[in-house]
C-alpha cells in the first residue's frame, strides 16, 4: 500500500466518505499542536479564517469556532484525498475565491480542497495553478511549499462551570443517555446549581429534579441527587442514587461524613461531539460480603476519577452507577433549557432587551446593527423604520435565525442590463438557526438566546409592518405616479402651519407659508445615472429571503427639466438649470412616520449630514448637518402634472378655438357644424372615438398612446375604423415649411396590431413598431394639449394655412387643443345591426336578409355600389380594406381583403 495513503487513512480513522449519524470534529494544527486554524470575524462582517494559539482558546464559542467536520468526498487516482471542511460553529464550508489573488477571506469559489497532513490544505483553481492555505498576510500561497502545515488534532474537553452552560438564560435542563435508561437523571428536566471547587475554575454541580426540589419532610429543604449509601441486590455491590438533602458533617446517616461530595458533580464536555461525562470526587464503596459502605475520596489523586455510567452485576443486569473500574459511560448530551415556539411567528420585530448580563448597559433599548455589529441603543422601534427592525426566520426545525433589516454601507453592482444599482452590505446573523428559550416568570414575548459568549433576554414584539411593503422605512412611487404627478413638501413643526418650500426670484429653495398650488412642485425621475449613484438600492434580511427596495429620484419642475432641485456643498439649496446639476434623493421616513427627511442619495441615509433642513423661525432651507431649532421632516402631498395626458376611453371633441377636428374625406381637418365646405355637418361627424393603444412607462414619465377614431366598430378586442395617422413623410412642402401629412386612414386594430389597407393579414404591426404611425399621445402644454405620434420622433401635430400637418419644432409651432366629451354618435358608427348580417371575403361583401333592399357600399376614400338585393345572400364587389355597408339606416362596417 502507498505509505502516504496509509497514513492518511490512520489520520481518518474516525472519518469515512459517507457521512455518519454522529459527527467527529477535531482541530486542524500545526505540527507542534500549537496553534489550530479558527474561523473568524476579527473584521467585523467579515468572515475569515486564521491561525489561532490553543491556549486562548478559553470557551467553548472559541473553541467551536477551531473545530472543523472533515469529510473525504474522494480519492483521487494519484493518491491525493479531497476532503470539505465545515465549521461547527458557523455550520459552514470552509470556502475560497476561486482565484489566484484569494485571501483568507470566506467566499464563494472552492470548497473541496486536497489535504496532506503535515503538509498543506489546498485546491486547484485551473490552468495548472492552485492556492494553499498560509496563515501569511495577503493572498493565499501558490503553492505547496509556501502552505501553511496542518494536521489532524483530537477536540479537547472543557469542564463546564457555571449554570448558563448547562441552561443558556432558562433556569432547566434535561440530560439524554442516548438509547439507555437515565433514571433519575434523565427522568426529567434538572435544576443546577454551582459548587465552588477547591481550585478556581473547577466548579461543580448539584442537580435538584424539577417537581421534586424540596423534601416533604419538615421544613422541606432542598434536596439534589446524591451517590445513595443502599445498593444493589447481589453478590458485587454498586451504589444507587436518590434524592437527598443536604447533611452536614457529624450526622450519623452518613457515618459522621457530610454528603456534600456525593451531591456534587463534575461535568466534562467532550468537543468533538459535544458529549458530556459525569463524574464525583467522593463515592461510596461496599464490602461484598458484609454489605457494610464507607466513603471515600479521591484525596489528591485526581485521576482516580468516579465516573457516572453502567456497570454488569454478577447476574448480568446492567445498573446505572458510579465508580471508578468497569464502568461503562452513556453517550450523554443535553438540551439547554426549555426550547419554546416563537407565539407570534415568524415575521418582522422589534426586540428590546430586558436582561442583565453582558449587554446590561443597552437595557430598556432596542436593537441595531451599526459600525458592523449588534448593538441595543435604539430609543424606540416602529414599523417605519427599518434600522429598528429585524426580521425573525422560523426554520421549521424548532430553531430562527435573526437579521437586521437595514444596514449602511453599499455597493455598487452593475445588473446584466448595464444599469448600476446598489447593493447593501447585510448584517450577519443575530442567530443562526438557534433555539429560543423560555424565560422563568416573565412577561408574554420574553425569550432568551445565545449571542456570542452570553445569553440575551429580549422582548419579541410584532411590528405591524405590511408584508408587501418592500421600501420600508422610504417613500417609494411608482412609474404612473412620478408620470403623471407631481409632489411638494410641507413642514412638520409644531411652531407654524402651511409652509413649504418655495422659490425665491434667483430660484433659491426657501420655505413660505402658502398653499399646495403655489408651492414649488416637482416631478419624480429616477433614471439618471450620474457619477456611479445608485438610484435603486437593495437592502433587507436577504440571507433570510427578506429583500427589500428604496429609490433615490431627481426632482425637476413640471414642463421645465432643466429647473432641478439641487444642493450645493455650500449648504445652498436651489432650483438649477443646468444639466450637470442632477442629483437625487431619498424619502426617509420619520420614526413615527410623521413625515420624511430629504436625503441625498449618495450619503449613508443615517448620518445628519445628508438632510435638507429648514429653519423654522426665519425659513431658510440648507443641506447641512442638524441643529437646534431647525425642523428636518416633511409631509409629501401630491397633484397632477403629467407630461401626458391620460384619457378614458369614448368620443371626444377635439378643439382647436372653435374648430373640431374631423376627417375630410380622409384628411384631417379642423371644421366646424356649420362649415361652407362639407354641408350638413352636424354634431356626429365630430365626434372621434379615443381608445388606449399603449402605455409606455418610461424613465422619465408615463407615456399614454391612444388611437383616434373617426368611425369605430368595435367588438371586443376588435376596433375597425378610420384613425389619425402620419401620412407622407415631407408631404406638405411650401414656404420652406417641410412636414408630413395628417391622414384619417382605414384600419383595423386587435389588441397590440394594427393592420392597414396593405398590410399582409398574417404580418400586423405591434403598437409599438416604427411602422404604427397611428399611436398618438397627448402631451400637456398648461391649460391645453399638444398632439405628438409615439412612434414618429420629432413630430407635432400643428395646423399651417388650415392644412393639418406632423411637423418638426423647428418649422412652425405647435397646434394647442383641447378636449370636450362628446355624444356617441349613432348614424354611422357602433350600430349593432339586429336584421343584417355582413360577411367580408376576397374582393367582395355578401350581406344576408336584405333581400328587396338597397345596398350601399363604400370605402374610404368615398367610392360606392348601390344595388337591390335579389336574395337573402347578395354579394357585392368591393375594393380591399375597410368598407361601410348602410342598408335602409343600418351600417355595419367589414374589411375585404
Amino acid at each position: 500500500m502507498n505509505k502516504r495513503f496509509s497514513t492518511l487513512l490512520a489520520a481518518f480513522a474516525a472519518l469515512t466518505v459517507v457521512s455518519t449519524a454522529q459527527v467527529k470534529y477535531v482541530q486542524l494544527t500545526n505540527p507542534a499542536g500549537t496553534e489550530a486554524l479558527s474561523w473568524s470575524k476579527d473584521v467585523p462582517t467579515v468572515d475569515s479564517v486564521k491561525m489561532k494559539a490553543v491556549n486562548t482558546l478559553t470557551t467553548k464559542a472559541l473553541n467551536d469556532s477551531a473545530l472543523w467536520d472533515v469529510k473525504i468526498i474522494r480519492i483521487e487516482t494519484g493518491g491525493d484525498t479531497v476532503c470539505t471542511f465545515t465549521n461547527k460553529a458557523t455550520n459552514k464550508l470552509l470556502s475560497f475565491a476561486k482565484s489566484a489573488s484569494a485571501t483568507a477571506k470566506i467566499a464563494e469559489g472552492v470548497t473541496e480542497f486536497v489535504f496532506k497532513e503535515d503538509v498543506a490544505i489546498y485546491a486547484y483553481i485551473g490552468d495548472g495553478k492552485i492556492i494553499a492555505y498560509s496563515d501569511a498576510a495577503g493572498a493565499l500561497a501558490s503553492d505547496v511549499a509556501s502552505a501553511t502545515a496542518l494536521k489532524i488534532t483530537d477536540a479537547p474537553e472543557i469542564r463546564l462551570t457555571t449554570t448558563k452552560d448547562l441552561t443558556g438564560n432558562a433556569t432547566t435542563f434535561q440530560f439524554s443517555f442516548g438509547d439507555k435508561d437515565g433514571g433519575i437523571f434523565t427522568a426529567t428536566e434538572l435544576i443546577p446549581t454551582s459548587v465552588p471547587g477547591a481550585v478556581s475554575g473547577e466548579d461543580k454541580f448539584k442537580f435538584q429534579v424539577v417537581g421534586s426540589e424540596n423534601s416533604a419532610a419538615g421544613t422541606k429543604p432542598a434536596q439534589y441527587i446524591t451517590v445513595d449509601t443502599a445498593s444493589y441486590a447481589g453478590s458485587v455491590k454498586a451504589p444507587k442514587f436518590q434524592l437527598d438533602t443536604l447533611v452536614a458533617a457529624g450526622d450519623a446517616r452518613y457515618k459522621g461524613v457530610s454528603n456534600a461530595g456525593l451531591q456534587s458533580f463534575n461535568v466534562f464536555m467532550n468537543l468533538s461531539n459535544d458529549s458530556i461525562y459525569l463524574t464525583t470526587d467522593t463515592v461510596v464503596v461496599f464490602d461484598n460480603a458484609t454489605g457494610a459502605y464507607s466513603i471515600v475520596d479521591h484525596g489528591g489523586n485526581t485521576a482516580d476519577k468516579y465516573l457516572v455510567g453502567y456497570k454488569t452485576l454478577a447476574n448480568s443486569t446492567e445498573v446505572l452507577t458510579i465508580d471508578s473500574v468497569q464502568i461503562v459511560a452513556p453517550f450523554i448530551t443535553f438540551v439547554k433549557g426549555d426550547p419554546v415556539k416563537l407565539a407570534t411567528g415568524e415575521g418582522v420585530y422589534s426586540l428590546k432587551f430586558i436582561g442583565t448580563g453582558g449587554n446590561s448597559t443597552g437595557n430598556g433599548k432596542y436593537l441595531v446593527f451599526a459600525n458592523g455589529a449588534y448593538e441595543y441603543s435604539a430609543d424606540e422601534a416602529t414599523p417605519y423604520a427599518a434600522y429598528t427592525q429585524a426580521f425573525v426566520k422560523d426554520n421549521g426545525d424548532g430553531t430562527y435565525s435573526i437579521q437586521s433589516r437595514e444596514t449602511k454601507t453599499v455597493d455598487p453592482q452593475v445588473g446584466t442590463n448595464g444599469q448600476t444599482y446598489g447593493d447593501a452590505t447585510p448584517a450577519s446573523l443575530l442567530l443562526d438557526k438557534k433555539v429560543l428559550y423560555s424565560v422563568k416568570n416573565a412577561a408574554a414575548g420574553v425569550y432568551a438566546f445565545e449571542n456570542g459568549a452570553g445569553v440575551d433576554t429580549v422582548l419579541f414584539t410584532k411590528l405591524d409592518v405590511n408584508a408587501a411593503d418592500k421600501s420600508v422605512g422610504y417613500k417609494f412611487f411608482t412609474k404612473e405616479e412620478m408620470g403623471y404627478g407631481a409632489v411638494a413638501f410641507k413642514l412638520v413643526s409644531k411652531a407654524t402651519d402651511d409652509v413649504y418650500l418655495s422659490t425665491t426670484q434667483d430660484s433659491i429653495v426657501a420655505g413660505a407659508k402658502t398653499a399646495f398650488d403655489d408651492a414649488l412642485q416637482m416631478r419624480l425621475t429616477s433614471d439618471i445615472a450620474k457619477d456611479g449613484i445608485c438610484d435603486t438600492v437593495y437592502y433587507g434580511a436577504q440571507e433570510l429571503g427578506d429583500t427589500l427596495m428604496r429609490v433615490s429620484y431627481a426632482m425637476e419642475r413640471p414642463y421645465n427639466a432643466k429647473s432641478k432641485f439641487y444642493a450645493t456643498d455650500a449648504n445652498l439649496v436651489k432650483m438649477a438649470v443646468d444639466a450637470d446639476s442632477t442629483q437625487r434623493y431619498f424619502f426617509v421616513s420619520g420614526i413615527n412616520g410623521e413625515g420624511y427627511q430629504i436625503v441625498k442619495s449618495n450619503i449613508e441615509t443615517v448620518n445628519p449630514d445628508s438632510a435638507i433642513i429648514m429653519n423654522a423661525t426665519y425659513l431658510t432651507v440648507a443641506y447641512n448637518e442638524l441643529v437646534a431649532g431647525k425642523e428636518t421632516f416633511f409631509k409629501i402631498e401630491g397633484g397632477d402634472a403629467p407630461t401626458y395626458a391620460k384619457l378614458p376611453l369614448g368620443h371626444y371633441n377635439i378643439y382647436k378655438g372653435y374648430d373640431m377636428l374631423t376627417n375630410n374625406n380622409g384628411v384631417a381637418k379642423f371644421m366646424r357644424e356649420s362649415d361652407e365646405l362639407k354641408a350638413g355637418l352636424d354634431a356626429d361627424d365630430f365626434a372621434l372615438y379615443i381608445d388606449s393603444a399603449y402605455v409606455d412607462r418610461g424613465a422619465d414619465n408615463t407615456n399614454y398612446g391612444y388611437y383616434i377614431y373617426k368611425g369605430a366598430n368595435v367588438d371586443n378586442d376588435t376596433i375597425v375604423g378610420t384613425a389619425l395617422t402620419v401620412g407622407k413623410t415631407n408631404g406638405y412642402n411650401e414656404a420652406g415649411i417641410v412636414a408630413d401629412s395628417a391622414l384619417f386612414v382605414a384600419t383595423r386594430v386587435v389588441k397590440d396590431s394594427i393592420w392597414y389597407a396593405n398590410t399582409a393579414a398574417n404580418a400586423p404591426i405591434q403598437v409599438t413598431n416604427a411602422a404604427n404611425r397611428s399611436v398618438m399621445m397627448f402631451k400637456v402644454v398648461g391649460d391645453s394639449y399638444v398632439i405628438t405620434p409615439m412612434n414618429v420622433a420629432n413630430r407635432f401635430l400643428a395646423v399651417v394655412n388650415d392644412v393639418v400637418l406632423f411637423a418638426a419644432p423647428n418649422m412652425v409651432v405647435a397646434q394647442p387643443i383641447t378636449f370636450e366629451a362628446a355624444e356617441t354618435p349613432t348614424s354611422n358608427e357602433a350600430i349593432d345591426a339586429n336584421t343584417i348580417k355582413v360577411a367580408a371575403g376576397v374582393g367582395n361583401v355578401t350581406v344576408y336578409g336584405a333581400a328587396g333592399k338597397k345596398i350601399i357600399v363604400s370605402d374610404v376614400v368615398g367610392r360606392t355600389t348601390t344595388v337591390v338585393a335579389t336574395s337573402d345572400a347578395e354579394t357585392i364587389p368591393a375594393t380591399s380594406g375597410v368598407v361601410i355597408v348602410k342598408v335602409e339606416g343600418e351600417v355595419v362596417k367589414a374589411v375585404v381583403e
